[in-house]
């Protein structure tokens, strides 16, 4: 459909901006929180380790414990430690930052469209924003992350709300 003030977008291209605005907010804000949430994680195992080999050298000089439990607190840190490695928390924390930068990027770019879907460049502009969430999409997928369904579940609804879209 031609408009005055150029090209207008089909109402399901329209639609699509919508959904795609939303959808990238979602995920904005679900990566930033999951990433905070590991770096969370992998300060807690940091300094539980730290404290647990500290109270290891406080508990081996003591002489009134008994043996067991001079060598508790050596193996405790040696599982933390063990975890921490296996679960790369830093990494995920990493990777979760780096997606939600890359979704408010493109929840930027969809809401620019948004504002702009008169303009003769709107259908191009639509395009390339799906193809880009396309290829961050399964970025998402390929870092390994966990799913965390009751997450996501928690911004779609904050988002929602925020853009006064009634729950379905």
């Amino acid at each position: 459909m031609e408009d005055q003030k150029g090209i207008m977008l089909s109402e399901n291209e329209r639609d699509q901006v919508w959904t795609g605005l939303l959808a990238s907010e979602i995920r904005e804000n679900y990566f930033a929180d999951l990433g905070a949430y590991y770096q969370r994680k992998q300060q807690i195992m940091t300094w539980l380790a730290l404290f647990l080999s500290c109270g290891a050298v406080a508990t081996a000089i003591g002489s009134s414990l008994p043996a067991w439990l001079k060598v508790l607190p050596p193996i405790i840190v040696a599982g933390i430690s063990l975890v921490s490695l296996v679960e790369q928390n830093q990494r995920r924390a990493s990777d979760c930052t780096d997606l939600h930068f890359r979704y408010n990027n493109l929840a930027i770019g969809y809401e620019s469209l948004w504002n702009n879907m008169y303009s003769k460049d709107s259908p191009s502009r639509l395009k390339e924003l799906v193809s880009k969430g396309s290829e961050l999409s399964k970025s998402s997928v390929s870092t390994g992350i966990r799913y965390s369904e009751k997450r996501m579940e928690k911004w779609q609804t904050h988002v929602m709300m925020h853009h006064a879209v009634p729950a379905s």
